[in-house]
């Protein structure tokens, strides 16, 4: 026997029984050459069992979530012909173990697997995509090499979703569930929106009968000046606060087109078109302004949101947490650094000067807090308790509950001058 064979059974020897398969395939040692192989010192071929047993598990679903990551970045980083044959090798690797153990001496062909795509690009010629627009792409699963007595086959189909930070990036498919025969194929659709800049690598696990295929997706947005690093900036002076240009330019325009009495402002979305002009002409460095005032102010909620980090994430969580007494969030604000406290200040002055126009606008200042406290703190996973669901909206609330102190505060030294 094959060396190589001898090496895969040694490492599925503490396999989970792969699931039932009553069709089989003519899986042999020859068979299952597709070349996932290294070169040794001595210069022969020879299988590579590290990286197999990594996928053979992957393909089963019982690789630790560590691993796990670490697959899936080599998975994504690596020729995508290789990774296809990685995952067809280790499906053949599993149903032969499985074909052992049920004594198979005549076996049947098995109908292969075959996706339209195992890579998603969402139309796109590269990995860059724009911050705040859906993309769509699909894929189609279809069996192949039918034998005639398996005609009335069925495969029972579930799509995977990675578990993602809804702020951050939605990621949906449809269907989640389906079936597929000789005859019908599944086609399966993918909508994707990015909120905030990142480089997004991550997996589509499309799980058939008990084993598991991949389709990976890679995409990166674009810089901007909304999403640049603080220190990329121009900064200015506005209103005794230190801030970037681009939100000093979006107040100047909104306060000279009588912007504080737009009803709804900071509360209905601008128009996506028109944000996207504005974006493009902030960064050609020639601001025309627009008559869309509610895209001036949703721009300014856009910068916040699109901060490497949140402006107020440098609060130490647990005294976020112990907080009762509203005179004690002022000790919070000083846990700010100076760029972010500015930046915070300039933001609760601003919106001060909303709530002094809400019989107009229909702005209160719990409903600008509300709608604000999201993009001003984000809440990272190991700050998170799986076995406490409430930590999250705990978090949130004492957010909300800050911003409310602070612009109650401003408010109160506003009327008094």
């Amino acid at each position: 026997m094959d060396k190589r064979w001898i090496e895969i059974e040694n490492l599925l020897q503490n396999f989970p029984e792969p699931p039932t398969t009553e069709v089989v395939s003519t899986a042999t040692q020859e068979s299952i050459d597709v070349g996932v192989f290294y070169t040794n010192e001595e210069g022969t071929e020879k299988y590579d069992p590290l990286i197999m047993e990594k996928m053979c598990r992957l393909c089963k679903g019982v690789l630790g979530p560590k691993n796990t990551r670490l697959l899936y970045a080599d998975m994504i980083d690596t020729d995508l012909t290789t990774v296809v044959e990685w995952q067809k090798y280790s499906h053949q690797i599993l149903l032969s173990k499985s074909l052992k153990k049920k004594k198979k001496k005549s076996l049947d062909p098995l109908p292969s697997l075959q996706m339209s795509k195992w890579k998603l690009d969402f139309g796109l010629n590269t990995t860059e995509c724009s911050l705040e627009t859906l993309y769509t792409d699909s894929f189609t699963i279809e069996l192949e090499n039918i034998p005639k007595k398996a005609k009335k086959l069925k495969k029972q189909v579930k799509i995977i979703l990675p578990k993602l930070n809804a702020e951050e990036i939605t990621l949906n498919a449809h269907p989640f569930n389906g079936e597929i025969t000789p005859k019908n194929n599944l086609t399966v659709q993918v909508k994707i929106e990015i909120f905030l800049p990142q480089e997004f690598k991550n997996m589509i696990i499309v799980e058939v009968d008990g084993l598991r295929y991949f389709i990976s997706i890679h995409l990166e947005t674009e810089s901007s000046v909304f999403s640049q690093p603080l220190d990329k900036h121009e900064f200015v002076v506005d209103k005794n606060y230190r801030v970037p240009s681009v939100l000093a330019t979006l107040r100047k325009h909104l306060y000279q087109n009588d912007g504080l009495n737009l009803e709804h402002i900071f509360r209905e979305r601008g128009d996506d078109n028109e944000m996207k002009k504005l974006k493009k002409q902030f960064e050609e460095g020639s601001f025309k302004g627009t008559n869309d005032l509610h895209s001036i102010s949703n721009l300014i909620k856009v910068f916040f949101r699109q901060m490497r980090t949140g402006v107020l994430n440098e609060i130490r969580l647990q005294s976020l947490l112990k907080i009762e007494n509203p005179e004690e969030y002022d000790k919070l604000v000083g846990q700010l650094s100076k760029d972010k406290a500015d930046l915070f200040l300039w933001l609760i002055d601003l919106l001060t000067d909303v709530i002094l126009h809400q019989e107009k606008n229909k702005m209160s200042l719990r409903n600008l807090a509300i709608i604000i406290a999201p993009n001003l703190y984000r809440a990272e996973s190991d700050q998170l308790d799986d076995n406490d669901p409430m930590r999250g909206l705990m978090i949130s609330q004492k957010i909300t509950k800050l911003i409310e102190q602070q612009l109650n505060k401003m408010l109160i030294e506003k009327k008094k001058k």
